[in-house]
């Protein structure tokens, strides 16, 4: 339960971009890309956009870890 201070509209297309390129330095032959399959042009959700970051990250990075070399997360 987030206290309402803590909620606000999160664009989930930039923050996975965001997710991505952070990552990009710690996987430098990984090849990371990103395809919304969605006819809406932003999508959101609300919540707490740093506690997603790091979901998002988490997410990311297992799949990178966990893939063979070169990993090719999509």
């Amino acid at each position: 339960h987030l206290p309402a201070s803590r909620q606000e509209t999160c664009l989930l297309v930039p923050l996975l971009h965001l997710c991505i390129n952070n990552l990009k330095s710690l996987f430098p032959t990984a090849h990371l890309q990103l395809h919304t399959l969605s006819a809406e042009k932003e999508l959101s959700m609300v919540g707490d956009a740093s506690l997603l970051e790091m979901a998002f990250t988490n997410l990311i990075e297992n799949a990178l870890k966990y893939s063979f070399e070169p990993a090719h997360v999509t």
